[in-house]
């Protein structure tokens, strides 16, 4: 499939002007930065997984459709500052372009940073999770809302798929030590109280290269494995704290 092409018919469905579209890059997704007549700048994601491998409850309709109806809710409930999807000429927010799905996002400046150099930055980053874990812990989901969870089921489900996986070369004692330990993690999250607070919505991959700087702000991007998980565990797993930066460490060590 000739994905230019693709990402050039689906903006066809769009009230805008294409000036150039440039190729960002590709993993969950495809991602090109458009650029109309009039220097408006956007997102262009063709979600299309590089391997196809990724789960349908991922990449099914009414899964991306969720994630852009809670990313939207952030940007007009929050402060923050997040793509903001927009609509076809036909009102919708996903183009399907020969089976492709396709979303078009306000395109948003700032800078990656491969790690998280200081503690104003630590604090600010930070102060940006807060805001998301608060809106959640508040928002009502639509009907029909449809996003993964990463509840012990799914630790079960992956634990299941590792004896199949022929992409890992795991030795029988690694194997054992990773079963032990998803088992370990399942008893921990069944222990859990899903109330009071500690459960809902999480962008779940606050990775360094999902977060931008802009001056004082800190801008999450990339909402493509959020879902339903327990605030302080998921994020800090999978998110900022595996940039492994002094200025985290710095900042946790020294707050109050």
């Amino acid at each position: 499939m000739n994905h230019l092409l693709t990402a050039a018919e689906a903006l066809k469905s769009y009230a805008i002007h294409v000036d150039t579209i440039q190729l960002i890059g590709q993993s969950g997704n495809i991602v090109y930065k458009v650029t109309d007549s009039d220097q408006h700048t956007y997102s262009l994601h063709l979600n299309k997984s590089k391997n196809d491998a990724l789960d349908s409850k991922w990449t099914s309709y009414e899964a991306l459709k969720s994630q852009l109806q809670w990313v939207d809710a952030l940007a007009a409930e929050t402060d923050l500052v997040v793509p903001i999807s927009r609509k076809n000429t036909d009102g919708e927010h996903i183009t399907i372009i020969n089976g492709v799905l396709c979303t078009l996002t306000s395109w948003l400046e700032g800078e990656n940073k491969s790690y998280i150099p200081t503690k104003e930055d630590a604090e600010n980053t930070g102060t940006m999770i807060a805001k998301i874990h608060k809106h959640s812990s508040g928002w009502k989901t639509p009907d029909g809302f449809s996003r993964p969870a990463y509840d012990s089921s799914a630790i079960a489900s992956v634990l299941e798929q590792l004896d199949q996986a022929s992409e890992f070369s795991f030795n029988q004692k690694t194997l054992r030590v990773l079963k032990e330990a998803g088992n370990k993690l399942i008893r921990f999250l069944d222990s859990q109280d899903k109330r009071n607070g500690k459960w809902g919505m999480i962008h779940a991959d606050l990775i360094c290269p999902n977060i931008l700087f802009y001056n004082q702000e800190v801008r999450p991007i990339d909402f493509g494995a959020c879902g339903f998980g327990f605030y302080l565990l998921c994020e800090t797993d999978r998110g900022i704290f595996c940039c492994g930066t002094d200025g985290i460490l710095e900042f946790l060590i020294t707050r109050p």
